[in-house]
């Protein structure tokens, strides 16, 4: 799972899809998109038809399957305290297919420099606010069943979750330790959460109300599939817990340590590494091969 952040334009970059047509098919050599080397700091893929959409500092990208060139695109976002685009350090997950929640900032005059909540039914072309415009400034989403879940930078001991979509907040305390990094949700059992913190990984079995350490991994990344709650560290290794954190089995490595982890809706998973690099495993992390490198 990741965090979120424009005076440039959206990029969409295209992607093949593999085989079922419901997820972005490797490379063997990977595109370069010109003029942008900063680090993903979010991914997410459309549940319906596997188009890859990426966040980074300077743009935010969208690999549809299929397309064979870069297209660019505005990303345009109207607000009652001005217009502008949707440019920097975005976080994104998808609602529902062709429905994005995003996050970010904007280095235009005519916006708040924050953002807030923002959300899209267009797969990323057009933008409305839907909570903390010019307050809220959100380095991590995760959306879990009907329910919102985010970390916020001016409020960093706490876990932000909403249940009307964005436009109003609940709190939960995180682990006293630390302030967490990422957060996840069992799919199987949505009172189950694990955050992670530069002391290790933590899991709350009663909704954030108390959490118990469960491993020591600094700084990692988290992702929660169908089957396995899935931690990489910054050393690039990835761990795999098949009950909720309470034993791990080191699995294989990244090669690098990630950016942000994601559990794809088929079941695979993607990480971004510094290059700025998008690479998946297939067969649970065991082994990992690069999709596409955004940037020269």
């Amino acid at each position: 799972m990741a965090r979120l952040r424009f005076a440039l334009p959206l990029v969409l970059l295209a992607l093949s899809a593999c085989g079922g047509g419901d997820e972005p098919e490797e490379t063997a050599a990977p595109t370069a998109a010109p003029g942008t080397t900063t680090d993903i700091v979010s991914i997410a893929i459309d549940p319906t038809d596997g188009t890859l959409l990426a966040g980074s500092g300077p743009a935010f990208y969208r690999l549809p399957p299929g397309a064979e060139k870069p297209e660019q695109a505005k990303g345009a976002l109207s607000t009652p305290k001005g217009s502008g685009t949707l440019t920097k350090d975005v976080v994104v997950r998808y609602e529902k297919p062709g429905t994005i929640i995003a996050s970010g900032h904007s280095s235009e005059a005519a916006l708040p420099p924050v953002l807030g909540i923002l959300r899209s039914t267009d797969n990323g072309e057009t933008w409305e606010p839907i909570s903390g415009l010019g307050e809220a400034d959100y380095h991590e989403i995760e959306i879990q069943g009907n329910r919102i879940f985010a970390l916020r930078n001016e409020d960093p001991g706490m876990i932000q979750i909403s249940e009307d979509g964005g436009k109003t907040w609940d709190t939960r305390e995180a682990p006293s330790v630390a302030a967490p990094i990422d957060v996840s949700v069992n799919p199987g059992d949505p009172k189950i959460w694990a955050v992670s913190t530069d002391q290790g990984v933590f899991v709350s079995t009663n909704e954030g109300k108390s959490w118990r350490q469960r491993d020591t991994t600094f700084g990692a990344r988290i992702a929660w599939g169908a089957d396995a709650l899935y931690a990489a560290g910054k050393d690039g290794k990835v761990k795999q817990s098949t009950d909720s954190g309470a034993s791990w089995q080191e699995v294989g490595s990244i090669g690098a340590g990630p950016k942000e982890l994601i559990v794809s809706p088929n079941g695979e998973l993607y990480a971004s590494v510094t290059g700025p690099e998008i690479r998946r495993s297939t067969d649970g992390g065991k082994t990992w091969t690069t999709v596409i490198a955004i940037g020269a």
